[in-house]
């Protein structure tokens, strides 16, 4: 694991699937992502239907080079996608009787900028009801709340101008850390300011409202 916090950008138009396989027993399973999602989104299902498949153990992060991997070190595995679902993650296809997988190159719709960080306020929550299946376990529903995020870099002003073009869209993005989506919010008022004394450092106060994942 990382510890790299990344936004992840919600976007229509997915489609295909990601086909799982245990390569030891022979279980499959297949994640097939909602019309409107996010890369963060998919990858978190991917990791979480895979630790299922393999009885734990299996690992996901993204890297600062905007990579997912995804890791089962002890059971091969593998993984097969299809559709918009393999370009926007820019996986390879087909990846059989692997260990690990780490995608291609960087996926778009994923937004961090070098030394960068993110802090939000965190939501309440409401209780959820156990999935059908039993793998996910109880998912607590987050409630909408108001708020602000600010995404800050301690040593680059570049990157803080950076990350200023990059969410100055009104769009929806997850906070997406190891494998887990923890946060979703709305975007609003994008403003940059001063961070201390030096000129040389700045932080971005984005309004946002927190909606439910």
């Amino acid at each position: 694991m990382s510890g790299v916090v990344v936004l992840s950008r919600l976007s229509s138009g997915w489609t295909g699937s990601i086909t799982l396989t245990n390569i030891s027993t022979g279980l499959t399973y297949e994640v097939t992502p909602e019309g409107r999602t996010s890369p963060a989104q998919v990858w978190e299902e991917t990791w979480l239907r895979l630790g299922h498949l393999m009885g734990g153990g299996v690992t996901a992060w993204v890297s600062t080079d905007l990579k997912l991997h995804l890791a089962s070190p002890v059971t091969q595995f593998t993984l097969a996608a299809d559709g918009t679902t393999q370009s926007r993650l820019a996986l390879t296809g087909s990846m059989v009787g692997v260990y690990s997988v780490t995608t291609a190159s960087a996926v778009g719709d994923l937004v961090q900028a070098s030394d960068t960080g993110v802090a939000i306020a965190p939501g309440s929550y409401a209780g959820g009801a156990t999935a059908g299946d039993g793998v996910l376990g109880a998912r607590p529903r987050r409630t909408s709340t108001g708020g602000g995020v600010t995404l800050y870099s301690r040593t680059y002003l570049a990157n803080t101008l950076v990350l200023e073009a990059l969410v100055d869209d009104g769009g929806t993005y997850d906070v997406f850390v190891d494998g887990r989506v923890v946060s979703r919010f709305r975007a609003g008022d994008v403003v940059r300011k001063r961070w201390g004394t030096k000129a040389t450092k700045a932080f971005i106060d984005l309004s946002a409202f927190e909606v439910s994942l």
